[in-house]
């Protein structure tokens, strides 16, 4: 019998895969990463999702980890006037990066998540086929390699409404069925800012709102309060709409524009990874996100010593700097990088 570590954060997701897994045969353990000291709460409801499908409950404490390669990232990144996604950084670092160690640790074949995802092989390579669904949650993956692929399990790649989901934990009378899905940043309770502005010292990062021309418009509240597109809470009356058009972490400047003005037709990306070996031969007309929530859109890249142009057949909205460009041929995730 083949021994699967699942990942169990005490929702519904999860608890159901855990479920599939072990109705497929495996030997199923469940594991919750303890991240931060707020996500204490949740390793009670995962343990008693564990107790109610019989399987072996185990928790990693990571938080040390955690706060080093996830959190000081986060507050690194909105000090320098970035937007990172942090979910995308722990997928790499912590959900199949020191998952994968800790499955070898005990002896296990395979690892698993509640991510709606569809691993496939293709000739000598394994990647991940985007979904049509709205669940399709490939954008969050871009960063795995083959050696995690090769032994990662996504139980819930056939489910493609998150309803459908819920119906098969109201069957199993979890008590997570009808439990809320958890919030876009997991160690953030209020907002943002409330949890950043506590850690990065203000007065380092203001400087001046300027317009496209170079002309001041004021000051701003440092520049971490800001992202491209943003235009409510500028807390500065000009008569007009504007927007952040971008962010100059060096002069502390930021750049308020129209709305047109957010529009453009290339960016370039670092910090690249390639799903399998030669995913950067396939770089005409492919799909490219710049954001989960966003649609795609079509262009093409070029590989340029260890940074990607990237050009839009179309201009689109608000490329914005710290966030991820992923990238699909035929629905294959070729890999992505950091804007």
């Amino acid at each position: 019998m083949k021994k699967v570590l699942i990942g169990i954060s005490g929702g519904v997701d999860s608890a159901v895969a855990a479920y599939l897994l072990k109705e497929k045969g495996y030997e199923v353990i469940g594991v919750t990463f303890l991240l931060y000291d707020d996500f204490k709460y949740s390793i009670d409801d995962a343990k008693k999702v564990c107790d109610s499908l019989n399987i072996k409950h185990i928790v990693a404490d990571w938080r040390s980890y955690f706060n080093r390669e996830i959190i000081d990232y986060f507050v690194k990144s909105y000090q320098n006037g970035l937007t990172p996604n942090p979910c995308i950084k722990c997928n790499e670092k912590i959900k199949y990066g020191k998952f994968l160690k800790l499955a070898d640790d005990i002896g296990a074949d395979y690892i698993a998540t509640g991510h709606y995802a569809k691993k496939i092989k293709v000739n000598d390579y394994y990647s991940i086929e985007r979904a049509s669904s709205l669940k399709d949650q490939s954008y969050f993956l871009y960063r795995l390699n083959q050696n995690v692929l090769k032994r990662v399990l996504f139980p819930l790649f056939e489910i493609s409404e998150k309803e459908e989901t819920r119906d098969i934990a109201r069957k199993l009378n979890l008590f997570v069925a009808e439990k809320k899905d958890s919030q876009e940043i997991c160690f953030i309770n209020d907002s943002y800012r409330e949890f950043l502005k506590d850690k990065i010292e203000s007065k380092k990062t203001i400087g001046n709102f300027i317009d496209l021309e170079g002309n001041i418009l004021g000051k701003h509240e440092g520049i971490w309060n800001y992202t491209i597109g943003q235009r409510k809470g500028l807390n500065i009356a000009f008569g007009k709409p504007m927007y952040v058009v971008s962010i100059d972490s060096d002069s502390k400047n930021v750049v308020l524009g129209s709305n047109e003005d957010l529009y453009v037709s290339s960016l370039t990306a670092s910090s690249i990874n390639w799903i399998f070996e030669d995913a950067y031969k396939r770089n005409e007309d492919v799909d490219i996100k710049i954001r989960y929530n966003g649609s795609s859109v079509k262009g093409r890249f070029e590989l340029i010593d260890e940074k990607v142009n990237v050009t839009f057949y179309e201009p689109v909205r608000a490329v914005t700097s710290g966030q991820s460009v992923v990238f699909y041929k035929d629905n294959i995730l070729l890999g992505g990088g950091i804007i």
